[in-house]
């Protein structure tokens, strides 16, 4: 040990309060050694993708020996936003990340890409799915509300548009009075279900559940008697 407060420091459990010889302060206790190497903050440096954007790399991957301007940059790790634009099912053009604008492309998915200038279709990444497109999606949600006023959240945020309309939980029992994006008023019904089966006899199951496998009509030693309409006469309980 240098001295008594080397000394002392090893057993301290507070928070590190030092700056590393990165620059970035330590986040490891007190007494403990700081390790550079560990440190995940940005770099300040900014390296060069051959996609044409700089990107920022974590401070221990950028100090690498390896990860100096010798070291060939990945276009995978770029999230910058990518110039194309994308059409998605929704029906606005969407920018996504750099890195996933640029998968390889193979023949399974067309999407209509809009340039600096002229309007083309180019076969993309099968990794480019319609849920991807839709989630990317942050245009205005634009839904007039039953107050008048427009919707002020986005198109990915209320599921275009289908948070803002009514309810679709509905049977000739009764309808949810809400909108999609609201409370449901209506449970699931526990009246008897009016449907017919393949057979043609009256469904005995419930409104709101799925119809049983087997008829109790032509079936009635295996059909099942637990959350099922059941017949029965008074003098069957005397």
């Amino acid at each position: 040990m240098k001295c008594k407060i080397e000394a002392a420091r090893q057993y301290c459990d507070k928070k590190c309060e030092r700056t590393m010889t990165c620059g970035h302060n330590c986040k490891g206790l007190c007494g403990k050694e700081c390790q550079p190497s560990e440190c995940t903050e940005p770099s300040q440096r900014k390296f060069s993708s051959p996609c044409g954007h700089l990107i920022s790399l974590p401070c221990n991957i950028a100090n690498l020996p390896a990860a100096l301007c010798g070291k060939e940059c990945q276009p995978s790790e770029c999230t910058e936003p990518s110039q194309r634009k994308f059409s998605s099912p929704c029906g606005h053009l969407i920018s996504l990340p750099c890195n996933i604008a640029n998968l390889p492309a193979v023949p399974s998915c067309w999407v209509k890409v809009i340039g600096d200038h002229d309007a083309w279709c180019i076969v993309v990444s099968a990794e480019l799915k319609p849920e991807l497109l839709v989630g990317a999606c942050k245009e205005p949600c634009g839904a007039e509300l039953a107050c008048k006023h427009v919707c002020a959240g986005t198109c990915v945020g209320c599921l275009q548009q289908r948070l803002h309309e009514d309810c679709h939980r509905v049977c000739p029992h009764g309808a949810c009075g809400n909108r999609c994006g609201e409370w449901c008023s209506r449970a699931a019904c526990d009246e008897a279900c009016p449907r017919l089966l393949k057979c043609g006899h009256a469904c005995r199951g419930l409104c709101g559940e799925p119809c049983p496998p087997v008829c109790k009509t032509c079936s009635p030693d295996t059909f099942p008697g637990f959350n099922y309409v059941v017949d029965f006469k008074w003098g069957d309980w005397m």
